[in-house]
């Protein structure tokens, strides 16, 4: 695995497509013979807003980061990996283009 650095090259997607991010968020993928490992570290400007609520899995209710794959490389198909803040999972399928959503599939994954 390598080690190194951060990305925190991002850009908003929602309000504003293609705008500066509003509050920072760094990101790396590492990975090794049998796992793919992605990091996560979110900063907020006012970390006492920050919404921590404990729920059932694929139910997320506050804040969260979460990474779609593309592995099909097809973009039409992608598989959503998100955690929030208190530590609920949440995953989903999406196929047909982001058009038909799938909740029910629950890989095994930590």
């Amino acid at each position: 695995m390598e080690r190194g650095n951060l990305t925190d090259d991002f850009t908003q997607f929602e309000p504003y497509n293609g705008s500066k991010v509003s509050q920072r968020t760094e990101f790396k993928i590492l990975f090794d013979d049998d796992n793919l490992y992605a990091a996560f570290k979110a900063y907020d400007t006012s970390p006492d807003s920050i919404v921590n609520r404990l729920t059932r899995r694929d139910n997320p209710d506050g804040d969260l980061v979460g990474i779609i794959f593309d592995s099909f490389h097809d973009l039409r198909t992608g598989f959503l990996f998100g955690i929030t803040s208190s530590g609920v999972k949440y995953d989903q399928m999406f196929t047909n283009d982001g058009e038909s959503e799938d909740s029910s599939w629950d890989p095994n994954w930590w």
